[in-house]
């Protein structure tokens, strides 16, 4: 019971200083995301967005939402247009992922047999297990649904290291996978709609358009909708693609075991 009371005490401890930060902080980070609004049509403004949503990608190899973040602030600066910039940016770190995975096993000491500690868990061990089988046979299509249905970065990672798959192959994964940023942007524009609704109209930048906070709140309603609808559809295509590599897993655990004497 101790463990319980220290873990909902460090929580509280965690969620105190988080609101404190947000409550110290946010007005900083809509005063400049506001500020990238005004001059989103400035190429280095674009430029800037493309690139971090890409290096955002990247980091996510370890989850901590940076894309979420990103993208969000693409969809505040160019509403749903945005989604033309994130989508390509994702592709590109995805595509980084495997090609520094891949240029790391060359130099590893580590071979798909003793794979490193990161690759030793039970959810990349059902990636390398159950996709390469599948890889030999339809590549494009197996790396597609690994892609889609883990953690995209991790999954591109795995996938890079501990199998042959190219490049190639690999690209419309990639490029598949990066729609699901959709989901951020529509939590971005839903935000842009709130902070106008927040925003008195005299302190609004010359050049925007002033709606009506009942249209307003219903834009936020339809794109909450939205991305609840995005989320259960990415859920039931994540559960079906696990199904399926846990039988092919299977498939391989009795192809061993019919070997072994």
């Amino acid at each position: 019971r101790w463990r319980l009371w220290i873990v909902a005490a460090a929580a509280i401890v965690i969620i105190a200083a988080y609101s404190s930060f947000l409550h110290e902080q946010l007005p900083k980070v809509l005063k400049f995301a506001a500020g990238l609004r005004a001059r989103g049509n400035e190429p280095r403004v674009m430029l800037g967005l493309f690139a971090m949503t890409t290096c955002a990608a990247v980091v996510a190899v370890i989850p901590s939402g940076s894309v979420l973040v990103s993208a969000s602030l693409v969809a505040y600066v160019y509403g749903f247009w945005g989604l033309l910039l994130a989508w390509p940016a994702v592709t590109l770190g995805l595509s980084i992922i495997f090609r520094i995975a891949r240029s790391l096993q060359g130099f590893s000491k580590y071979s798909a047999s003793s794979p490193p500690v990161c690759l030793q868990g039970s959810t990349p061990q059902a990636i390398i297990k159950g996709s390469r089988r599948m890889l030999k046979e339809r590549p494009k299509r197996t790396a597609a649904l690994v892609t889609f249905g883990f953690h995209a970065p991790f999954s591109q990672f795995v996938l890079g290291w501990a199998t042959d798959l190219s490049q190639v192959d690999d690209l419309p994964a990639c490029f598949l996978d990066g729609f699901k940023v959709i989901i951020p942007i529509f939590k971005g524009m839903a935000l842009r709609d709130l902070v106008d609704i927040m925003t008195p109209e005299a302190e609004r930048g010359e050049g925007e358009a002033v709606v009506r906070p009942p249209t307003h709140w219903s834009a936020i309603v339809v794109k909450l909708l939205v991305v609840l609808a995005l989320v259960s559809v990415v859920l039931v295509a994540a559960r079906a693609v696990k199904r399926e590599l846990a039988e092919a897993e299977e498939l391989v655990d009795e192809g061993v075991a019919a070997k072994s004497p």
